[in-house]
């Protein structure tokens, strides 16, 4: 099950909500300092919310840096990954699938999860590169019928009919 973010408004109420005002040790003046305090949306909703106003090098950028800390339960990291693996494909952003591809490959803990490998191939699929969906595909030692279905699938979709169906009727084997 998938997280569902709040609407822009309502994420940008809640910032401005969560300023705390503190007033500097040792300050004589009137103006009072204004410091943000940690965000109570989950991983996964800060990555939609930046999915959904076209920001995906910034939500890259925080998945990266949220990669480098323990914090975030892998759940998390899963479910925030697959949301920018799929905007990106959406979106037909390579670039930013293709760094993406790395960080999960980089981490031992992500790289045989059939989700995020599910949504890798699918992404270069949708971004006109069923021979890479291919590639990804190959390299996993288990292979199990959603991998399989996003693959065919991805073939099908780039008008590549009969690679499509000599996977799905041979196996895979050429």
């Amino acid at each position: 099950m998938s997280a569902v973010a709040p609407p822009l408004s309502l994420l940008h109420h809640h910032r401005l909500r969560d300023l705390k005002i503190e007033k500097p040790k040792n300050y004589k003046g009137t103006s009072l300092h204004l410091s943000p305090q940690k965000s109570h949306f989950s991983l996964p909703q800060q990555i939609k919310s930046l999915c959904q106003s076209n920001d995906l090098n910034k939500a890259l950028k925080l998945l990266q840096h949220e990669a480098k800390t323990v914090e975030r339960s892998s759940t998390d990291m899963v479910a925030a990954m697959g949301i920018l693996l799929q905007a990106s494909g959406n979106k037909k952003e390579i670039d930013i699938g293709r760094k993406l591809h790395e960080l999960v490959c980089g981490a031992t803990l992500f790289k045989d999860d059939f989700f995020l490998n599910t949504s890798i191939i699918t992404m270069y699929a949708n971004c006109g590169f069923p021979l890479d969906s291919r590639f990804v595909f190959d390299q996993l030692s288990v292979k199990d019928l959603c991998l399989w279905n996003a693959l065919v699938s991805g073939f099908v979709r780039n008008g590549l009919w009969f690679g499509g169906r000599r996977i799905s009727t041979t196996g895979g084997k050429t």
